[in-house]
């Protein structure tokens, strides 16, 4: 004969079993959303760094690539892209070994890439440096920071350059 009220030790178990799933599920919420703001704010610290040292005018050009690598990775001398520098810069990230000396040298850990888009936002041809064989897999990233600098590039060395933007993506 059951009675009002009676208490099942089943019942117990199943509410402290809730309970505890969801304490649990609240944590882990917790937790996740603060390591993405650490993981965030270490990936805008990079950015912020990559995007200094593309446009500063760099030095000690011929012994980035030596054996130990030294100098500062950098092709833009007062707001220009200079065409010598940036040449030694692609030669440098287009094997993927000193892909990683290029991260050395600006003292970085996270992977990047690098290209230039016209005022319209097109990508130009040939510009994309750094780790671009992964560059489609970007949207499978844990997190993603773009940043855009404009500085003036002329491409075809005919002297009527244009202002582009020089995009930096780094990510995780």
């Amino acid at each position: 004969m059951k009675k009002r009220g009676q208490f099942w030790y089943t019942d117990y178990l199943i509410g402290l079993l809730v309970f505890m799933i969801i304490g649990f599920l609240f944590v882990r919420t917790v937790v996740d959303i603060s390591s993405n703001n650490a993981l965030l704010e270490d990936l805008v610290e990079e950015g912020i760094t990559i995007s200094n040292s593309l446009t500063s005018e760099g030095y000690l050009h011929d012994e980035w690539g030596d054996d130990p690598p030294k100098g500062r990775i950098g092709f833009v001398n007062g707001g220009k892209v200079n065409d010598t520098s940036y040449v030694l810069f692609t030669s440098l990230v287009s094997d993927p070994d000193d892909y990683e000396i290029s991260k050395y040298l600006m003292g970085i850990k996270y992977d990047y890439v690098t290209y230039f888009e016209d005022s319209e936002g097109v990508l130009i041809p040939g510009s994309i440096i750094g780790k671009y064989s992964v560059l489609e897999s970007i949207d499978e990233a844990d997190a993603v920071v773009k940043f855009v600098r404009f500085v003036w590039y002329d491409d075809d060395n005919d002297g009527k350059g244009r202002i582009v933007r020089l995009v930096v993506e780094v990510w995780k």
